[in-house]
């Protein structure tokens, strides 16, 4: 079994079931081939579409779990798509440097403030700022957010005069804020404030269905980026990718299928090429079962489509005559019908 290439253009033009909902049209225009096919996952889109698209959010998950994406996701929702998305890292920034990128500074409102800064703040009117590990901001940036949700207004660093706010804040993070909260290390208005609204991503252990569409989106990715014309994986490596916990979750995957792409060529992504990965604990083939991974796959996908067996080849990206010839071979078609 292989992922087929074109996956945008197949979503597109052959949509499940489950897949017509306004959301499926949203995501597809911010991220072609990428339609997350999860429950778990077309749950919070659809969730999305309910609340007021112009209040607060918080985005919780692991680290590499597609915050920014899911942020860019609430943007192109609401009514302010057409007007920028600025994202900002907190982490690893001294105070006065975030403080500086978010709210601009004035000359000599510290060292080496010669000129005058636009903060995000101030550039982002009319769309969406999205502040990303907001649990690494000190206790004071906390505070001076909080004004800012409250008041909906910013000062500039070295200013006397407070600005309107005109933009959506979403944030997100990988910590327990309420644990923090609990230590000391998150203001609790702060929490209270900015947890209106929240949305837990799910690591990709915990949604495998999703896995093969990523990795088909990354691959088309990288074919682009090295000049490369992969096709899809074969089936060891599809068994792999399926089974793999994924500590790093979507960056993870994302950053194998670059590796792999960029140091080999052909047609087919194999999983011997793994074998070469500096660094890359693979287990053995021999520990790779894989009828029972390939009888798992297809399993789910026929889960996932409620039985039916053409809407489940068109989730795996296969031929209806080769899925159906593979559940005849593992024993799973026991008369379904394609319809």
């Amino acid at each position: 079994m292989q992922v087929k290439k074109n996956a945008a253009n197949r979503v597109r033009n052959n949509p499940s079931r489950e897949e017509t909902g306004h959301f499926r049209h949203l995501w597809i225009e911010a991220f072609p081939g990428v339609l997350p096919v999860s429950r778990g996952m077309r749950a919070l889109l659809e969730k999305a579409l309910l609340p007021n698209p112009e209040q607060n959010a918080l985005i919780l998950g692991p680290t590499g779990t597609g915050k920014e994406h899911f942020a860019i996701y609430l943007h192109r929702i609401s009514p302010r798509k057409a007007g920028p998305f600025i994202p900002i890292n907190l982490g690893g920034q001294s105070p006065t440097f975030a403080e500086s990128d978010l709210f601009g500074h004035l000359p000599g409102a510290f060292t080496g403030a010669r000129g005058r800064r636009q903060g995000v703040f101030e550039r982002a009117a009319g769309g969406t700022v999205f502040l990303d590990e907001i649990d690494k901001a000190d206790l004071s940036l906390q505070q001076k957010l909080l004004r800012v949700l409250e008041c909906r207004t910013f000062l500039p660093l070295g200013g006397e005069k407070e600005q309107p706010l005109n933009c959506r804040i979403i944030m997100a993070g990988n910590r327990d804020l309420h644990k923090m909260v609990e230590e000391g290390d998150f203001l609790e208005d702060f929490y209270f404030r900015i947890a209106t609204y929240v949305y837990r991503l799910p690591a990709l252990k915990e949604r495998p269905e999703d896995i093969l569409h990523f990795a088909q989106a990354f691959l088309c990715e990288a074919n682009d980026l090295h000049g490369r014309h992969f096709e899809g994986f074969d089936q060891a490596l599809i068994a792999y990718m399926v089974a793999h916990p994924w500590p790093g979750n979507l960056r993870q995957l994302r950053n194998l299928v670059y590796r792999l792409v960029g140091f080999h060529e052909g047609r087919i992504l194999r999983y011997a090429f793994l074998e070469k990965e500096p660094g890359m604990e693979t287990p053995t083939p021999a520990s790779l079962n894989l009828d029972d991974q390939l009888r798992e796959i297809l399993e789910r996908a026929l889960r996932l489509a409620g039985g039916n067996i053409r809407l489940a080849a068109q989730m795996l990206e296969i031929n209806y005559s080769t899925l159906r010839s593979k559940l005849k071979k593992l024993g799973l078609d026991n008369g379904r019908g394609g319809v």
